[in-house]
């Protein structure tokens, strides 16, 4: 055809150089179009997995199901949807010095235990802090403390103290449950207003009760907004015919029979008795905690809003119920294998709450591919010899779609993979997680969907009423015409000759541009492109926006440029959180009883504190012990060998240790006995007993023991592991300081106390006698130090594996170092424009922002790479053209995928905890900059300078390369060939230029 052609267009013997160029853009242009004829007609040949999709969709579908019941079936007899109760252990970082001490403390702690199985201990007798709920009170008023308040504030304690299962929980001293109230609102009843503020001020100069009252009391001022009450509770505990050994005997186990029976009860009492007149709130770690679990519950309904609203559009998006409906099916179904393949097969234990997020991006991530693979279903009937051809159908979009939807998918799994790498074992058990749906679902998009496909052709398509056309009905029920009848007057108005608005714009730019879109769409071949088969967006993309880039690529390149510029000052001034973390909105009662315990009250010895424990005996932890991932798992101490304090000297050395300690006012938290010394206690009750300190050396360990199992004080220190014996060997000692450190700072601002902690530990460590010089300084606010850098580091290290995978996967996709470059420039700027986001909303980076750029790396990377595959995948030579078709072809795909995401992060936005609404936020925003990125900076940058016939193609290199190693050389013919192309396009850019 292209001979014929020549012999009626023979090529100029004279006239202008000009003309010289037109004659061989016009030859190049129907070479062009012959062989892009050729691939598409290739592209339509089937082969065996296409053939087996369309002739035995069946079988693929029931093999599928069977899986299904199978990992179904695993997953529901190995509970793998149980979510782990994560603690501070969970995300600290074991491999740091500060997290081995804590572990060190926490796994000797655990192992005492074992040793001492067979001692009893009394129920509720060992106090347990994290269960301890605080009673705050409040008045808009100027004090809270007159006689109807304190009336009413007595009304309320009783009305705590008489809710159901307190008594099986309450701290019991001697037995009962009396002292387990710390208050002061007995010692105001039956005053006056003004005897009541000379109460005041004489109890607030004392460190006792300090704690009691706001920070502006004082001697002179009786006055105070605030009070507040603390109720102990204790372990081990007794229920439902279970009787706990003690406090470290299945600890999640009393934790969840704790917070779920009176914990999430006093947060509910709370709510209900607070006033306008006063408010009150209770707060407590491990009721918080239950609370928190059911704020989740309630949250995590908006998953159902998420998929509802992504299903609308989705059926409006692919003109079919049945393809949507199946579509998120499949989503669900994605699962039940991941979990099998997750926890069975790599081995990983641990799912939590952050797991759960993971739903929210598959949405958005499900519907890209489904739609990618959806459209170039429907684009192939645009072809006149695919259309009543399933099988060639079924070959053509899978050659169009597999590739787009292989690099996308696996961009975004390798991008959550990242996170394997991470430290922190909850963030890496999420990568892994992540990684495994996102390939589960990748596998069903191309294996299952196109079985939906084949069924909603031959069975729903042509049979059920415009269920593929319900843009034109509101229900397919009542419509009159079949699809069948609709496409063939469709095929009749498509015969009709019309104008082709890619011609006249060639016609009206080509003496400017000498673009050859002039030839798109010729007739007369039995490979024909119909343009009216092509939905509205795909013309729009196609006739308006690939114009709209082409004249407006200068100024959106500048204005880009400004732009990124901006926000890469932005991104450079985000800070490390500063305050302490908010999880809800200012106005939720959890969030308000948050910041008034931190800054509504003196602090005290009673209060939260940051308690450093000073440990001997112990020499470090065995990492390697512990299970990677099973956050309960704790491994193994290191015990010091030469730990021994029995001598006299050494008893003497403890005793000016813990007055040393005593006098370091500047360092300790205001009150009684900041520092908790057992040897203090020993050598009150040795002297008791009318008998000399220090202790013999061959008595003392005797005495010790006896003083732990007979004295009130002594057995406090024993269950408390101030004392620790494994039977009739000591294992370990330690003193417990109540230092001045805020605990609602955020970590990274505890370094400089922890220095200085650790110098002093240090400076006692030179003075101490051989057997005591080996010292262990730790907190668990230590440890957190090092895993609020590490979120930081995380994401940083998520973004850089995330962008150089990309990179190397749009190299092997496209070919072309250009395509690759820009798209990775363009994916750079997406980060950039997120984080400069996160700057103007006036956030810090904490654990929220962190846990999110972890989860959103993902988003950033789909779009560009989609248009950039597509790019080079045209079969013009011209940069105008290419764009134009990459546009035409996937421009739908990624406008749809975009709007599911945004609909699926747009239920977020109604929740109540402020990490799914910061999710949101950074949800839309990184769909927003992806979508302005790709179909307007990436547009408009290969407009400018993308690559046009074999410019930046890699292909010829490696052949090159492959010629060279087999030591055959290259055919003369085809580098004549590539030198020709390369002189027809330095002509043409010249001309172009020159005019």
């Amino acid at each position: 055809q292209t001979e014929q052609q020549n012999e009626h267009n023979p090529a100029p013997s004279k006239g202008s150089e000009l003309d010289q160029i037109e004659y061989k853009e016009k030859a190049q242009a129907q070479e062009d179009e012959r062989k892009r004829k050729a691939e598409i007609k290739e592209a339509g040949e089937p082969f065996c997995f296409s053939k087996v999709i369309t002739r035995f969709w069946w079988a693929v579908f029931l093999a599928f199901v069977a899986l299904e019941i199978i990992c179904i079936m695993i997953m529901i007899s190995r509970e793998h949807m149980k979510t782990d109760q994560e603690g501070g252990v969970a995300y600290m970082v074991k491999k740091k010095q500060r997290a081995k001490d804590n572990m060190a403390m926490l796994s000797a702690e655990e192992k005492i235990e074992e040793y001492n199985q067979a001692l009893s201990t009394p129920l509720q007798s060992q106090s347990m802090g994290e269960w301890d709920i605080f009673l705050l009170y409040q008045t808009s008023e100027e004090t809270i403390f007159t006689p109807e308040k304190v009336k009413e504030m007595k009304r309320l304690q009783d009305s705590f103290k008489g809710l159901k299962n307190i008594d099986v929980f309450c701290l019991k001293v001697n037995g009962n449950c009396d002292n387990f109230e710390n208050t002061i609102i007995d010692q105001m009843e039956g005053l006056t207003k003004e005897q009541m503020e000379d109460k005041v001020k004489e109890l607030v100069q004392d460190p006792n009760y300090k704690f009691f009252f706001s920070p502006d009391t004082s001697a002179t001022n009786g006055k105070s907004k605030t009070t507040r009450a603390l109720y102990q509770f204790g372990a081990p505990i007794q229920w439902d015919g279970t009787t706990y050994k003690d406090k470290t005997d299945r600890r999640e186990d009393q934790n969840e029979i704790y917070g779920e029976n009176f914990g999430v009860k006093a947060y509910d009492w709370s709510e209900e008795n607070s006033s306008d007149a006063m408010k009150v709130y209770a707060i407590g770690s491990v009721m918080v905690g239950y609370a928190v679990n059911e704020i989740l519950s309630r949250d995590l309904i908006y998953v159902g809003l998420s998929l509802l609203l992504v299903w609308i559009y989705s059926s409006i998006h692919l003109k079919s119920v049945f393809l949507s409906s199946f579509g998120l099916i499949q989503v669900l179904l994605a699962f039940p294998p991941a979990f099998t393949l997750y926890k069975e097969v790599f081995g990983v234990s641990h799912y939590a709450a952050l797991h759960i997020m993971i739903i929210f991006v598959l949405l958005g991530i499900s519907a890209d591919n489904f739609f990618i693979f959806t459209d170039a279903w429907v684009q192939a009937t645009a072809i006149q010899n695919f259309k009543d051809d399933i099988e060639k159908r079924m070959a053509f979009t899978y050659r169009r779609a597999v590739r787009a939807i292989t690099t996308t998918s696996s961009t975004t799994a390798i991008a959550f993979l990242a996170n394997a790498f991470s430290v922190l074992m909850p963030i890496a058990s999420f990568g892994i997680f992540a990684f495994t749906v996102v390939f589960i679902n990748y596998l069903l998009t191309i294996c299952i969907y196109p079985c939906f496909l084949v069924v909603h052709e031959k069975y729903i398509h042509y049979n059920c009423c415009t269920a593929y056309h319900c843009y034109k009905y509101v229900c397919c029920c009542i419509c009159k015409k079949k699809v069948k009848q609709m496409e063939e007057e469709a095929d009749e108005e498509n015969q009709k000759p019309k104008k082709d608005p890619n011609v006249q714009h060639s016609q009206k730019f080509k003496a400017a541009h000498r673009t050859n879109s002039s030839r798109i769409y010729k007739r007369g071949s039995t490979i024909v492109e119909r343009p009216n088969d092509y939905g509205m967006i795909e013309r729009f993309f196609d006739e308006k926006w690939n114009l709209w880039m082409f004249k407006a690529r200068y100024p959106i390149m500048a204005l880009f440029a400004i732009w990124l510029i901006i926000n890469i000052i932005f991104a450079c001034q985000i800070k490390l959180i500063e305050e302490q973390e908010k999880w809800f909105p200012e106005d939720h009662q959890l969030q308000k009883s948050f910041d008034l315990l931190q800054d509504g009250y003196h602090s005290g010895t009673k209060d939260y504190s940051v308690d450093v424990h000073f440990i001997w005996g112990l020499a470090g932890y065995d990492h390697d012990s512990a299970e990677s991932w099973n956050a309960e798992s704790l491994g193994d101490p290191i015990w010091d060998s030469k730990f021994d304090i029995t001598s006299e000297s050494a008893q003497n050395k403890f005793v000016k240790i813990c007055d040393k300690l005593a006098a370091q006012k500047d360092m300790l938290l205001e009150g009684k006995d900041p520092v908790d010394c057992f040897m203090w206690d020993f050598k009150k009750w040795i002297l008791s007993k009318d008998e000399a300190f220090p202790v013999p050396q061959k008595d003392f360990l005797s005495k010790l023991k006896s003083f732990t199992e007979n004295d009130d004080k002594g057995s406090t220190h024993r269950l408390e592991y101030k004392v620790a014996f494994a039977k009739d060997e000591l294992k370990m000692v330690k003193i417990i300081v109540k230092t001045n450190v805020d605990p609602f700072s955020p970590s990274h601002t505890k370094e400089d106390d922890w220095k200085e902690w650790e110098a002093f530990k240090e400076e006692i460590e030179k003075d101490c006698p051989e057997g005591m010089n080996k010292i262990i300084q730790t907190s668990e606010e230590w440890a957190w130090i090092d895993t609020q850098l590490a979120l930081v580091g995380n994401a940083v290290q998520g973004i850089g594996i995330a962008i150089s995978f990309a990179f190397v996967v749009l190299i092997v996709s496209t070919m072309n170092i250009i395509i690759a470059l820009f798209a990775t420039f363009s994916i750079c700027g997406i980060i950039i424009c997120v984080l400069g986001m996160m700057w103007m909303c006036g956030w810090q980076f904490g654990i929220t922002e962190s846990l999110s750029v972890v989860v959103l790396i993902g988003f950033s990377v789909d779009y560009v790479v989609h248009l950039g595959a597509y790019y080079t995948e045209a079969t013009y030579s011209d940069k105008f053209n290419r764009m134009r078709e990459a546009l035409k072809q996937i421009g739908i795909s990624i406008f749809g995928g975009a709007i599911t995401t945004l609909l699926a992060g747009l239920a977020l936005f109604f929740c109540t905890i402020v990490f799914f609404f910061k999710f949101a936020v950074l949800i839309t925003s990184s769909i927003m900059f992806s979508l302005l990125f790709s179909l307007v900076f990436f547009s408009a940058l290969c407009h400018i300078a993308g690559p046009s016939g074999n410019t930046g193609d890699l292909r010829p290199l490696i052949q090159r390369l492959k010629a060279k190693c087999s030591g055959t050389k290259k055919n003369s013919q085809v580098s004549n060939s590539d030198d020709n192309n390369q002189y027809l396009t330095q002509q043409i850019i010249s001309q172009i230029l020159s005019s």
